[in-house]
């Protein structure tokens, strides 16, 4: 018998039960019967984050034409399929189903929508120019966060970018073996630490980068380019 039938028929018992009895009895029931129905509710609310399957990248991938990625917001214990929507210049646009956006330049995130406290952009040329090349060094680094108050915040700091080995990547249709590069970054705010995964044409196949307090660090796989 389904859950929620057992669940029904035990109200319904509970419910018979309560009209006759003594006091002490009915009161005891009635308790049974709030804990029953409120345990049923929370469960009810209770919803899993969405996660992405294997199969789901290989449907994506077959029925979707064009660069595909998958996203995944640490925190929140989510991931989503992004499509490419729009490029302007050397800045591609995915997006999700639900119409939240993550701006892309050569595979490092530099902008978001959507996801909350978003990082409305970035200065990234400096940090960007020595992951791609696949050099180590130190940069400069700014972003800007959207507040709850609606205002844009700026934060700088300054990264120092090194080698960290290499890892393969093979998700989709990305089967390569990467630069591991690793940018620790430090300001005033606070301090993060950024990894990229570059093969050998310089493009960001992988990243997980911190995208501000609100939404903590955000993991992206290139799935076609």
């Amino acid at each position: 018998m389904p859950r929620i039938s057992r669940v029904l028929l035990a109200l319904a018992a509970l419910i018979g039960l309560a009209s006759c009895g003594n006091d002490t009895a009915q009161e005891q029931r009635t308790e049974v019967f709030k804990q029953l129905v409120n345990g049923t509710v929370a469960r009810s609310r209770k919803t899993e984050p969405p996660q992405v399957t294997v199969a789901q990248i290989n449907q994506a991938l077959a029925t979707k034409a064009g660069p595909l990625a998958l996203v995944t917001v640490e925190s929140r214990k989510a991931s989503a399929l992004v499509i490419q929507i729009a490029q302007n210049g050397h800045y591609r646009t995915y997006a999700t189903e639900q119409r939240q956006t993550l701006t892309f330049r050569g595979g490092m995130i530099t902008s978001t929508r959507g996801l909350g406290g978003d990082l409305m952009s970035s200065e990234e040329n400096a940090l960007l120019s020595l992951v791609s090349r696949k050099s180590g060094g130190s940069a400069p680094y700014t972003m800007r966060f959207l507040t709850g108050e609606d205002v844009t915040a700026t934060s700088q700091y300054t990264c120092a970018v090194s080698r960290d080995g290499t890892a393969p990547v093979k998700l989709g249709a990305i089967n390569t073996v990467a630069q591991k590069m690793t940018a620790q970054c430090i300001g005033p705010d606070g301090s993060f630490s950024n990894t990229y995964l570059v093969d050998g044409a310089g493009d960001i196949v992988s990243t997980r980068q911190w995208l501000g307090t609100f939404t903590g660090y955000v993991a992206a796989q290139q799935l076609r380019k």
